[in-house]
């Protein structure tokens, strides 16, 4: 290498150096490029590009390097909580806290979320917050006194549904909940008309619900729902990886009937809108064949949404031993009952070398980790379901967890099914077995 090269080399990685320490430091104040010291920065800026070659910062000019330092800081602020100090140049980053995980704090935290309700008094005001991290929320209690003239202005604002950052210390509370914030300050990130709100604090019906899907996630319901669907689908992947499956992704557009056994979504890119346009199969002769010549289409085939990834499951499992797919699968049967849905996401284990009963074993094991990790996660949530929606689901659910499968073979469960019928053959729509 030339002293001349060696010499660039260096240069560059002195100038990298620099930019680099600066963005840190812009970053750990967030005052650090105020009006104060732009003058500093434009030095700076100047001071290496006017003595380096312009290509080694290819994609800066002076002001534009200058306004990337300063939009870092500012978004830096943006990004922070910040408290008020005696100082301007001093601010105090806030940890914030999920309503979910609240404890007893002795430093004020940032709680975000949305109103829930307002009640108000004469000295105080009472502010349910809600941050979608569990069923409860938590009480802001904010007293007129102790707050600034912002937060109490406000306050004279708040609506149910609007987004709020209040800051506070958690202490335990005096009314039915553990913990409530003793607020500091609150100010509100996003404002929402309650005239028109359409979720009041009332039971709403799940058909009411699907004309306001924008809104549904913010009731008891769908979020109770949607934090145990999330739970569940970490506890799957949790077991199956500690147990040493390997995760495969397997297509969702696929030209294979897995299952064969029911209709399939098709996916296309021809102009279904334009029948008369549509490219038509044609025999050796050239004479038009009823169906549509599909090589003319995206995948030069017939396409589908998959009903299963166990096809290519299998062909992982024979090179990799044990895997697993989970992932959205699509059924095209035309049917309103509860049992049939037209999306839903699936769990598909495969495993090479297994017999009969590592297959159940395995089945069992995963059953009563997933169940187990939603009810140790999502206990105020179950008791939510249990409460409004199925009396005896919790306590099914810790006894699946509680007690041992039974395992039949096929042989011994018919006889059963047969001694139960011969009870009382008029309560079966099929009693012949």
């Amino acid at each position: 290498m030339s002293k001349k090269s060696g010499r660039t080399s260096m240069a560059k990685t002195c100038l990298l150096a620099a930019v680099c320490a600066t963005v840190r430091r812009s970053v750990r104040t967030a005052s650090a490029f105020q009006t104060s010291n732009r003058l500093s920065t434009r030095a700076f800026t100047h001071s290496y590009i006017s003595t380096q070659e312009s290509t080694y910062l290819p994609s800066y000019t002076s002001s534009s390097l200058e306004g990337h330092l300063l939009s870092s800081s500012s978004k830096t602020r943006l990004m922070s909580t910040t408290t008020p100090s005696s100082s301007s140049t001093e601010s105090k980053v806030l940890k914030r806290v999920k309503t979910a995980n609240a404890a007893v704090s002795d430093e004020v935290v940032a709680i975000k979320g949305w109103v829930r309700t307002v009640r108000k008094q004469k000295t105080l005001a009472f502010v349910e917050v809600n941050d979608g991290s569990n069923l409860a929320g938590i009480q802001c209690v904010l007293s007129f006194d102790q707050i600034d003239e912002a937060s109490n202005a406000e306050i004279n604002k708040l609506t149910t549904g609007c987004s709020v950052e209040v800051n506070g210390l958690i202490v335990p509370s005096q009314g039915k909940q553990d913990f409530e914030v003793a607020a500091q300050s609150l100010r509100i990130t996003g404002e929402c008309p309650g005239e028109t709100y359409p979720l009041a604090k009332k039971r709403h019906s799940l058909e009411y619900l699907r004309t306001i899907a924008h809104l549904r996630p913010r009731t008891n319901t769908i979020a109770a729902v949607a934090r145990v669907r999330s739970t569940l689908a970490g506890a799957i992947h949790r077991f199956f990886q500690d147990s040493g499956f390997v995760y495969v992704q397997t297509p969702l557009i696929t030209a294979s009937d897995c299952e064969g056994a029911g209709e399939m979504f098709r996916v296309t890119t021809l102009d279904l809108d334009n029948v008369n346009e549509l490219p038509m199969s044609k025999d050796e002769k050239g004479k038009a064949l009823n169906g549509v010549d599909y090589s003319e289409d995206f995948f030069g085939k017939p396409a589908f949404l998959t009903v299963s990834g166990q096809l290519g499951g299998e062909t992982h499992a024979c090179a990799l031993g044990d895997i697993y797919t989970f992932g959205p699968t699509f059924r095209a049967e035309n049917s309103q009952t509860t049992r049939h849905l037209a999306e839903f996401n699936m769990v598909e284990p495969e495993m090479a070398f297994a017999d009969l009963q590592s297959a159940m074993d395995n089945a069992e094991n995963m059953l009563k980790f997933v169940v187990g990790e939603t009810l140790e996660k999502c206990g105020s949530d179950l008791d939510f379901f249990t409460k409004f929606y199925d009396k005896k689901l919790k306590d099914r659910l810790e006894k699946l967890v509680s007690t041992p499968f039974v395992r039949v073979s096929y042989r011994d469960a018919i006889g059963y099914l047969q001694e139960e019928i011969a009870k009382d053959p008029s309560k079966w729509d099929f009693p012949d077995v």
